[in-house]
């Protein structure tokens, strides 16, 4: 990471091709931050 901007690049593959084109990346970045509350409302921080 560089300050809050994340930054990716591909350097190479060594999987094959999938078939099917992927319907969402979800899940594809790991973290090791606890996960966010689902309904959490960053608007709240702000009262």
């Amino acid at each position: 990471m560089n300050g809050y901007q994340l930054e990716m690049r591909i350097i190479g593959t060594k999987l094959p091709k999938p078939k099917t084109k992927p319907v969402s990346g979800f899940g594809m970045i790991k973290s090791d931050r606890p996960s966010v509350p689902v309904d959490f409302d960053p608007a709240e921080l702000l009262k």
